[in-house]
This record gives structure tokens, sequence and C-alpha cells, in this order.
């Protein structure tokens, strides 16, 4: 069995932002394939992504779960999308992710590509349509979406300082929408 780690970690530069930029959401596809080497996702087939641009409040965590008695591992992906302005084509598009479950790539401040719900995909868990109290509160959706996954959410292959969404989107055989 191969469990023995084989590098250590360096303490890092504080160069990196905190938050997320967009996300790109691809209908689920139960035939989908994917490849993987050594943790970033470097082949997927042709999908197409639709862009959610990101204002401040979305979050992406993952929480690592264990059990030694059970001998399992899994990681349990939480994104929170906060979208201002309702309007009837957005209202539309939350009741058909609610009844989906997509597959979800979350871009950070950092260009950094993650892909949410790879296998399982993305389930909606909750959310709120808020219209807000006062004239400066929020009007606009929250969206939480879950998966839970063998993996943690597999890097995508191109990303980082400069990379560009459509080339490391196209690079794994994702359009944009």
């Amino acid at each position: 069995m191969a469990c023995n780690i084989t590098a250590g970690r360096l303490a890092q530069c504080a160069t990196n932002l905190g938050g997320l930029r967009n996300v790109y959401i691809i209908n689920y596809d139960a035939a989908a394939t994917y490849t993987i080497t050594s943790g970033e996702l470097t082949a997927f087939t042709a999908s197409t992504g639709y862009k959610f641009e990101l204002l401040n409040g979305s979050t992406f965590e993952e929480t690592v779960t264990s059990s030694r008695d059970n001998g399992t591992t899994f990681y349990d992906q939480v994104l929170t999308l906060n979208l201002n302005t309702i309007d009837a084509s957005t209202s539309e598009t939350v009741a058909l992710l609610a009844k989906g479950r997509p597959r979800i790539i979350v871009e950070d401040n950092n260009n950094n590509f993650f892909f949410a719900g790879l296998d399982r995909g993305c389930d909606v868990t909750g959310g709120t349509i808020s219209r807000g109290a006062a004239m400066a509160d929020k009007s606009g959706y929250s969206l939480t979406f879950s998966a839970i996954e063998k993996l943690p959410a597999a890097f995508v292959s191109g990303g980082g300082i400069g990379s560009n969404a459509t080339t490391v989107l196209s690079g794994i055989g994702i359009t944009i929408g």
C-alpha cells in the first residue's frame, strides 16, 4: 500500500490572494472521461462551461474526513456563490441548477482552477433569493453547492500566474459558452 509521503513543504511567500474570481458550470454527463496526472486535470471530454463572474463573498472549501476504523477518506466540497441582481433569466438558471448536478470549475484570484464534483457532480443544497430590506442591502442570489469526492478538487493543468481562462479550459477540452 503506497500511503507514504515523498516530499515536505517549505514555508511559502505571502503572495497569494483570497477569494474567487469566476466559476464555470458544466452540465453533468455520466459518460464524461478525464485524465489526472500528479493531482492536475490534464484532459476532460469536450464540454461547454458557462461562466459566472463573481464579486466578493463567494467561497470554496474542502473538508477532509478520514476514519481509521472504517478505512475511509473523502473530501466534502462546498461552494457558496453570491450573485448580485435578480432577473428572470438567472432565476430560471437557478431553478435548473437546483434540479441538476453540475460539475463546476472554480477560478480563484490567483489564477488557479479547481474542478469540483469531478466524479459525482455537485448538488445545490441550499440558497436564498434576497431582495433586502434597506436600499443598500443585497438584492441577489446565494447558492450553496456540495459534492462528496474520493479525491480533493484537482487543479486544472495550465492555471497559475498570468493564465487565461479560455486557454486553460480549452487546453483540457472545455469551451466557454
